[in-house]
């Protein structure tokens, strides 16, 4: 199974639960993104594109 797990930057909230259910769970995809191109930039992280 995929997971995407979406926030502003994701720096914080997305970020966190990738990793956490990474840890947990490694059967599944888990992946995070940020969804304001904005922020993303500020923080140096992933934008969410489809």
């Amino acid at each position: 199974m995929n997971t995407l797990f979406l926030c502003t930057a994701n720096i914080h909230r997305s970020k966190t639960a990738e990793e956490l259910f990474q840890v947990f769970d490694i059967r599944n995809i888990y992946r995070s993104d940020g969804l304001s191109a904005k922020y993303v930039v500020k923080a140096g992280s992933t934008l969410h594109s489809e």
